[in-house]
């Protein structure tokens, strides 16, 4: 109950419900899945899959994990890179 509370208070969930969910960062996407660059990809797995199981009954937050996964699910280290790199 304790993560579920703590997804519908999420930085990307209120973007969503205001309409501006294409607007959410990479750290809104780290904050929705509890991952950071420095956890195997593998952990990212095991993360997605419990917000899946968690979130499959509620449209809105399945909807804010498909469009986070999909945006930021396979090159959120990649991104993370570029920015830290930048002066």
């Amino acid at each position: 109950m304790r993560r579920l509370t703590a997804l519908r208070n999420s930085p990307a969930v209120s973007k969503y419900r205001s309409h501006q969910l294409g607007e959410a960062t990479i750290h809104d996407f780290l904050e929705f899945y509890e991952v950071n660059q420095y956890m195997p990809e593998s952990k990212y797995a095991i993360n997605r899959q419990r917000v899946v199981n968690l979130v499959r009954d509620d449209d809105e937050l399945r909807t804010v994990a498909e469009t986070l996964h999909e945006r930021f699910g396979t090159t959120y280290r990649t991104q993370l890179m570029r920015l830290e790199s930048r002066p």
